[in-house]
């Protein structure tokens, strides 16, 4: 089976998640094309060196509010232009020349557009789908119902959790999780084996638009109850944490710092969250952008006991992270995901490539 999979740029979260699933094709035997943007591209000619990279600009979702919270709308309108216009031509040659037999994708809507041009049979293997994150920000219009169109036409939709899931799309079967797995015990300088410690996991997110008031109230309560807080080493200078933290190295294998903490404190994005229920601790979400798929995100996680989650605009957000990391902390440990949802996506393309 010959699979060109598209990989969305907006964040190294679809990145992640795609790549789980890439291998699990390649190691199933089957000739994968990676579809992504040039930055992306050393990223999984690294991870995957048997895979054909195919580059060229792919959607890139919405603009973030200012210091990072929310969303800028009257910035957004340019990539919903793009979202809309769908691959450029030399996009679409580019992946007729490696001759796919299906076209996947993890969350763009240009799956459909570009197997109705090669014939083939489209998927989405995702959480949710960008239409229904522009209907939040730009409906009713045309342009959005175009969207809605488009995304309908896919032939089959793979939902995962901690989402909107696909709702459009008149074929579909939900999947279990979608993620990086841990490989083993956690190694981290000055953490001892079996040592109980709280993450704090924003990604990429730029130090300086995390929620350093709460970072340094959470840190505090740390302190006061013996317990070591593991973060990004960039993000604890940032906040003049001092070296009482767990510094965490730029090259460290972060799902096995969030499946071995107790708590992780993170933004809602599935790849951290994903990890981070891979482990038997909880996860504190805080929600930044008021959209479709972090409102889900945060409810199926509080509503499946995986942990709790807060907007990042509600009053007195600091003192309520503290409070609900007390919660959490006090809670018995609960049963990791072990399903591995790639494994279903693998067999549900075989089925449909037949």
């Amino acid at each position: 089976m010959r699979v060109a999979w598209l990989i969305s740029n907006h964040g190294w979260g679809h990145l992640s998640r795609s790549l789980v699933c890439l291998e699990a094709l390649v190691g199933r035997g089957h000739a994968v094309a990676a579809v992504v943007a040039p930055e992306m591209a050393p990223t999984v000619a690294s991870a995957l060196p048997t895979v054909t990279v195919i580059t060229g600009r792919l959607d890139r979702g919405y603009v973030f509010g200012a210091g990072g919270r929310g969303v800028d709308r009257e910035a957004s309108r340019a990539l919903f232009a793009e979202a809309l216009a769908g691959p450029e031509p030399a996009l679409i040659e580019a992946v007729r020349a490696w001759a796919p037999d299906i076209v996947a994708a993890d969350a763009t809507p240009w799956a459909s557009t570009l197997a109705e041009a090669l014939g083939t049979p489209s998927v989405l293997v995702s959480n949710f789908s960008w239409d229904d994150q522009f209907d939040a920000m730009y409906a009713p219009s045309p342009e959005v119902d175009r969207l809605h169109e488009v995304v309908a036409r896919t032939t089959l939709g793979l939902e995962l959790p901690l989402g909107t899931g696909l709702p459009r799309i008149a074929e579909r079967r939900r999947l279990p999780l979608v993620s990086r797995m841990p490989r083993g015990p956690v190694r981290l300088d000055g953490l001892g084996e079996g040592e109980a410690y709280v993450a704090w996991a924003f990604g990429r997110t730029a130090p300086r638009a995390q929620p350093l008031d709460a970072l340094r109230a959470i840190a505090a309560y740390c302190r006061a109850h013996g317990l070591r807080l593991a973060i990004d080493a960039a993000v604890a200078a940032h906040a003049d944490l001092g070296t009482e933290v767990v510094a965490v190295a730029p090259d460290a294998y972060w799902p096995d710092v969030l499946a071995s903490a107790r708590l992780v404190l993170t933004k809602a994005g599935y790849s951290s969250i994903a990890e981070s229920l891979r482990g038997t601790g909880y996860v504190l979400g805080a929600g930044i952008t008021g959209l479709p798929e972090e409102r889900a995100m945060l409810a199926e996680v509080e509503a499946s006991g995986y942990g709790l989650g807060i907007p990042w605009d509600v009053p007195a957000f600091t003192e309520r992270m503290v409070e609900a990391s007390r919660d959490l902390l006090a809670r018995a440990p609960r049963t990791l995901e072990v399903a591995r949802g790639e494994l279903e996506a693998v067999a549900a393309l075989e089925a449909l490539a037949g």
